[in-house]
């Protein structure tokens, strides 16, 4: 019986070929900001709290389904044609929407991130660091929690 031994390369494909696994491994948990948006209110958030809920369309793009609605006396809503301008905004106690700066200023009378959730913006190549793939994010969705004057 003859022993058959591996080319030396062998030993660096397994690593690369682990190395990527893990990537997408990793990049597939940046993606649903929206359902961990959600699971983060949950865990802020009392069950017991008269909560009304309004998702954007953004979140609700991005992970935020009726599966996550854990609370039976909290009221979910994902009218689409809420904007930080309408003055119905003030009627939601929490707010998931993008994280954009320019909505957040709009809402700054009426609502206050309570939490930021972060997603994939890119992925860096610098062969002089260990791992040389290095993925970055940004925040990409925002709770909003109603002021208490409002």
């Amino acid at each position: 019986m003859r022993i058959i031994s591996l080319p030396t390369y062998s030993a660096w494909w397994l690593l690369e070929d682990a190395h990527s696994l893990f990537q997408t491994i990793k990049n597939r948990g940046c993606t649903n900001w929206g359902g961990k948006a959600m699971l983060q209110l949950h865990r802020l958030v009392s069950s017991d709290a008269d909560v009304i809920v309004h998702i954007d369309s953004f979140a609700a793009e991005t992970g935020v389904s009726r599966f996550l609605e854990l609370h039976k006396n909290w009221r979910y809503d994902k009218r689409e044609d809420m904007s930080p301008t309408n003055q119905d905004i003030k009627l939601y106690t929490h707010l998931i929407m993008e994280a954009n700066v320019t909505k957040i200023q709009q809402l700054q009378d009426t609502h206050q991130p309570l939490a930021f959730i972060d997603g994939y913006s890119k992925t860096m190549l610098d062969l002089f660091h260990v791992p040389p793939v290095n993925v970055l994010l940004q925040n990409k969705i925002v709770l909003m929690e109603r002021t208490k004057d409002n």
